[in-house]
This record gives structure tokens, sequence and C-alpha cells, in this order.
């Protein structure tokens, strides 16, 4: 693409155009995951695991560089309605799966939004790890922390 026709799509220039891929990635995510959740069921091992097969199938998000690298290069207000868009596209779909089971009295989450933040971390992680350095293959290794989350680690 010419420089020229880049700007007739994003006449406000760079920062318009990262933006606008931005959102249609979170855009993107919210949908699979929405779609995931949907095609598990009502059974919330399957909903996590269905969660963490989504995520493993996309490219990391990479959240935290995006908020301290990207986010203070563009316009403050356009930055935090950029991040309140990620938080409501990636946690959102998460954080409503945990209170429906603490509604259904399934779960204890002393908070919703941050166990939503630590899962979606958590499983992006496992891109991370060579398989070299392992026999399981990254969706057994989410299904196992999915367990692992839900049964605790706490002898009983």
């Amino acid at each position: 693409m010419r420089q020229a026709s880049l700007y007739y799509y994003a006449p406000e220039g760079k920062e318009q155009l990262f933006i606008d891929v931005m959102k249609r990635d979170y855009t993107r995510h919210r949908q699979g995951l929405e779609q995931a959740i949907a095609e598990a069921g009502s059974d919330l091992t399957r909903r996590l695991q269905a969660v963490a097969a989504w995520l493993l199938s996309q490219p990391p998000v990479d959240y935290t560089r995006i908020t301290f690298s990207d986010m203070p290069a563009i316009d403050p207000k356009q930055a935090e309605w950029l991040i309140y868009f990620a938080n409501s596209s990636l946690v959102e779909p998460i954080r409503a799966v945990l209170e429906e089971a603490m509604q259904e009295g399934i779960v204890v989450v002393a908070d919703s939004e941050v166990a939503a933040n630590g899962f979606i971390m958590l499983i992006e992680g496992l891109q991370n790890v060579p398989t070299t350095y392992t026999k399981h293959t990254s969706l057994q290794l989410a299904d196992m922390l999915v367990q692992m989350i839900l049964n605790g680690w706490l002898k009983r």
C-alpha cells in the first residue's frame, strides 16, 4: 500500500492506524472468547479449557508491553479508551464466566477481574514454554493449569 493510500484510510496518521488495528484485534478476541465459551456449554471446567484453547490459538496479546510502551506514545484520552476497550474485550468474558460460577456456588473468587487477568497471563505464558523442556503440548499444559486453579494446591 502506498503512503498516500494509507493516509486516505487513516487521515489522522499512524496513531489512528494503531488504534484502528488494536480495536479490530480486541474485537476479534472478544468474539472468539465469547464463541468458545458458548460452544463449551455450561460446565466451568470446559469453559475455562475452551478459553485457554482459544487464547493459545492466537498470537499473545502482550498487554504489558502495550500498556507500558505503546500507550504512552499516543494521546492520553485515546490510550485510556483503548485500555478500557482491551479490558472489556479480553477480561470481561472470562470475568463473566467466573461471576456466573460464583452465583451458582461452584467457586469462590475474591476478585473476578483479578482472577480473569491472572488466568489470561498464565495461559498466554504457556506460549513461552519451549517444547523441548516439556513432554506436554500447550493445550495439555493449559488443561493442567485449569485443573490446578479449580482444585487448588492445598492438601485437603
